[in-house]
């Protein structure tokens, strides 16, 4: 049998297919419609960005020619225009994976299951895979996605099945190599944030009031994409993963599922891996921190965007205001890193006595 026929046979097969009159819930792909919806909304945000933007651009100037205010309010005016690219941005990334995962699950299944069945009539017999049996069963890598080519070898658990297949020397580098592009690209992103902060910081000095909100919610927002993103290139979180592949979605490993050579290097990487929650959430804390102060200013009519002009005594107030600003930041951090980590070690000291390693 010619090549042209098993086309021609394949080709008909997938004309003819129908994927029939399935519920509606089975029809959409589950993949595709949190996409779809998050491309929604973010073309909603980009909406509200855009009527922003106009209307800063409409909205005539209250500050005299020459007061620092006038610099504040372009970027007021500029901010809208970014968070509008920001928007179209998340909305084009949400539309295209849409696109990519548009096919159900069910649609890709039979016709994967059509096409071997069309090979299957045509050859007589069942379709074989053409890799060596030792790749086939796990033994061995292949060179193809695995050019280091090393075995593959799996400890046992304490009750006797096989540990998870952990990532070898190549597919760490791999992954670590990965994060690192990944935390460049956010950096940048997380970078708008913090400059904007220390741009409308500045703006505030130059116009004699002196207010830390705008530079705390910048560094916040800095910090937490940092820590959060910073995962990923952690060596040891790569080598020992918390959780593996499964058959519908990923599978959460616990002490039981890892073999006993490597608990001990597991449990140093779930360690690890709430130490970098913690430091994300001190960030995020200092964010909610910020947020409180703004709505203290406003109740207590010293909001950071006043433009009256600055007496002594409110020169005093908001040297006071900020002084209590940087002692509750300090505070909150104190104790959440505190109380972090008081939490972190007795998770630790529960982990390794459930594994028996204490």
């Amino acid at each position: 049998m010619s090549e042209q026929q098993v086309r021609q046979a394949v080709d008909h097969a997938i004309a003819a297919y129908d994927p029939g009159t399935a519920a509606l819930s089975v029809q959409l792909s589950g993949g595709a419609l949190p996409r779809l919806l998050q491309t929604v909304a973010a073309l909603g945000l980009a909406g509200a960005g855009l009527y922003l933007a106009i209307s800063f651009h409409r909205s005539p100037s209250i500050a005299p020619p020459g007061d620092p205010f006038t610099g504040l309010q372009k970027v007021f005016a500029v901010l809208p225009g970014v968070f509008v690219l920001m928007a179209l941005t998340i909305a084009v990334t949400c539309a295209r994976a849409a696109w990519v995962l548009r096919t159900p699950r069910f649609v890709a299944e039979e016709q994967w299951g059509l096409l071997r069945q069309v090979l299957t009539q045509l050859s007589g017999q069942e379709p074989g895979s053409s890799r060596p049996l030792d790749i086939e069963a796990g033994l061995r890598r292949d060179l193809i996605t695995h050019p280091s080519g090393v075995s593959l070898t799996r400890g046992v658990t304490r009750d006797g099945r096989m540990g998870p297949p952990w990532p070898d020397a190549y597919d760490v580098a791999k992954r670590v190599r990965q994060g690192r592009r990944a935390l460049v690209v956010m950096t940048v992103f997380a970078s708008v944030f913090l400059l904007v902060g220390v741009l409308i910081f500045l703006l505030f000095i130059a116009a004699g009031q002196l207010t830390l909100i705008p530079l705390l919610g910048g560094i916040s927002v800095f910090g937490a994409i940092l820590s959060h993103i910073s995962q990923r290139c952690d060596r040891l979180l790569v080598s020992y993963p918390s959780t593996m592949p499964g058959e519908e979605e990923p599978r959460e490993l616990g002490w039981e599922d890892v073999d006993t050579a490597s608990l001990p290097a597991w449990c140093d990487a779930r360690r690890r891996e709430r130490h970098w929650n913690l430091a994300a959430i001190v960030f995020l804390i200092e964010f909610v921190v910020a947020v409180l102060a703004i709505f203290a200013s406003v109740m207590l009519n010293q909001t950071a965007f006043s433009t009256s002009s600055s007496s002594h005594e409110a020169h005093t107030h908001a040297l006071i205001w900020n002084s209590v600003l940087v002692l509750v930041i300090i505070t909150t951090a104190l104790a959440t890193v505190v109380i972090g980590r008081h939490w972190i070690q007795q998770k630790d000291n529960e982990l390794r006595h459930q594994a028996g390693l204490i």
